[in-house]
């Protein structure tokens, strides 16, 4: 399984995997494995939180299939590394 997750997030390219404790619910800690950005754009971090998601909440970012998006060439990769053109 962890092979196909890395596929999926690709490791190390794009999300580096490793462990980190982590603070549960109940206040103990276990360590677990996750995934990290290595590299982004530094204004994302000035973007709103949402602690959940819903594509008809409030804020109006309706989430759209990829073979429904209008731009066929656009890569969230790029887009979070600012490497769009």
């Amino acid at each position: 399984m962890m092979k196909r997750l890395d596929e999926l997030e690709e490791h190390p390219d794009f999300y580096k995997r490793e462990q980190r404790l982590v603070l549960m619910e109940d206040g103990t800690e276990r360590l677990c494995w996750i995934y990290v950005i290595q590299r982004f754009r530094e204004n994302l971090l000035d973007l709103p939180f949402l602690s959940n998601y819903s594509s008809s909440g409030p804020h109006g970012l309706v989430y759209c299939e990829r073979y429904l998006r209008p731009d066929k060439g656009y890569t969230a990769k790029d887009d979070v590394q600012g490497t769009l053109h």
